[in-house]
C-alpha cells in the first residue's frame, strides 16, 4: 500500500485509471476494500476510469456502496465483471440493482457476468455499451426487443453496442422461429449506432434486426 500511496502522491492532479482485480477480494474482502478506499477514495474527483475485475457479487456491492454520496465528475469508463456467479448460470444472473453513481460523464460501460437495473442513470448517454452474459437469453422476442430498444433510446449517441454470451456454443442451438413484428408496428430507428455485435442466442438476432433500423451501421 505504501508504494501505491507514493504513486498517488506523485501523480498530483493527473487523472487516475483505477483497476482492481480479484486479489483484494479473495480474503478479508471488506477489510481490504476499506484499505483501498482509504487510499484512493480521497481522489475520486480525479478518477478517469474504474475497472472491477472478477469479484463476487457481494464484494462488488461492498465496493460500489463506498461510492454512494461521492462525486465522480471525470469518470468516463466503467467496467464491472463478476466472478463465477451472475450471467455464468449459477443460480441465475446476479443483480447490482439500481446503480446509484454520481458519474454524469460515463460514456463507456462494460457489464460482464452481472446485470443491473437498465433504468439506472449510468445507462443514459453512453457512446459504447458492452453486455456479456446470458441475461437476455432468458426472455422471449418481445421482451428482448423492448429491453434493447430501451437501452438505445436512453443513449441516442451510442456508437457501439456489444451483446455477447461467452458460454454459448451457437452451433449447438436449435433453430428458432424468426420474429415478425406486428403489421402496424413502426420500426424503431437509431441514427448513431455504427458497430453492433449480437453474439448471443438466435432469439436476440431475430428480435432486434427485423424491428430496428440502423442507418449509420457499418459493422454487424
Amino acid at each position: 500500500m505504501e508504494r501505491y500511496a507514493t504513486w498517488i502522491q506523485r501523480s498530483k492532479d493527473i487523472q487516475l485509471d483505477v483497476s482492481i482485480n480479484e486479489k483484494p477480494f479473495a480474503e478479508f474482502a471488506a477489510e481490504n476494500i476499506e484499505a483501498i478506499m482509504e487510499l484512493i477514495g480521497p481522489h475520486m474527483e480525479r478518477w478517469r476510469s474504474l475497472q472491477i475485475d472478477r469479484a463476487s457479487l457481494q464484494n462488488i456491492h461492498i465496493f460500489l456502496n463506498h461510492l454512494k454520496g461521492h462525486s465522480l465528475p471525470l469518470l468516463k469508463c466503467l467496467r464491472v465483471e463478476e466472478l463465477w456467479t451472475g450471467f455464468c448460470g449459477y443460480g441465475g444472473p446476479g443483480s447490482l440493482g439500481q446503480l446509484v453513481l454520481d458519474a454524469p460523464h460515463v460514456t463507456e460501460f462494460d457489464l460482464v457476468g452481472v446485470v443491473a437495473d437498465f433504468d439506472s442513470p449510468v445507462f443514459h448517454n453512453l457512446h459504447a455499451l458492452k453486455l456479456e452474459g446470458d441475461y437476455l437469453a432468458r426472455f422471449g422476442f418481445p421482451v428482448v426487443k423492448d429491453l434493447v430498444q430501451k437501452l438505445l433510446r436512453q443513449s441516442p449517441h451510442l456508437k457501439q453496442l456489444h451483446i455477447r454470451n461467452t458460454l454459448l456454443d451457437l452451433t449447438a442451438l436449435p433453430k428458432r422461429t424468426h420474429y415478425t413484428p406486428p403489421a402496424n408496428e413502426e420500426l424503431f430507428s437509431h441514427a448513431s449506432l455504427v458497430n453492433l455485435t449480437l453474439d448471443h442466442r438466435v432469439a436476440l438476432h431475430h428480435a432486434i434486426i427485423p424491428s430496428t433500423r440502423f442507418p449509420a451501421l457499418r459493422s454487424l
